[in-house]
């Protein structure tokens, strides 16, 4: 029985044994990108994945969920961006406040928009249009940002 780990860009298959969870498969075949602090017992929400298989799909804590045949597990290559963080995000100004029930992570995002800019021209115009009319915002401007953003971070 296997699953499919992607760590990023890189797609891992991965054997497992009945009972085993999705953290220990991640674990024994290599994995090191992703830990449990708790030990394993889904109170540190450090080993959160984002997982499809035939009966669910979302997020949900590797070290306590059990791996299943054919299920497609998902590694932020760099941040977390699990539920809480996005409460912060929202108190930051990251995303609208309205959006943070609606809100899902995405991964690196920006990998993904290079891989299409090279490969595809459509996405490339795209890209060009989105240029003229983006701009960017430097929060760090903003008199209150430091303290509110301090304030925000979580440290597990």
């Amino acid at each position: 029985m296997f699953i499919t780990v992607y760590e990023g860009i890189i797609r891992h298959e991965l054997p497992f044994t009945e009972g085993e969870t999705v953290l220990t498969v991640m674990q024994n075949g290599g994995i090191e990108s992703i830990t449990a602090s708790c030990g394993g017992k889904g109170a540190c929400k450090k080993c959160s994945v984002y997982i499809k298989s035939d009966d669910f799909t979302g997020e949900a804590l590797s070290c306590v969920t059990e791996a299943r045949e054919g299920m497609s597990v998902e590694i932020e290559s760099e941040t977390r961006f699990s539920f809480a963080h996005r409460k912060n995000a929202a108190l930051l100004g990251i995303i609208p406040q309205e959006c943070v029930d609606r809100s899902e992570k995405l991964g690196n995002t920006a990998l993904a928009g290079a891989i299409s800019a090279a490969l595809s021209e459509k996405a490339r115009n795209e890209l060009s249009r989105l240029q003229k009319i983006v701009s960017a915002v430097d929060l760090s401007t903003h008199s209150s940002f430091s303290t509110e953003f301090m304030d925000a971070m979580t440290f597990e």
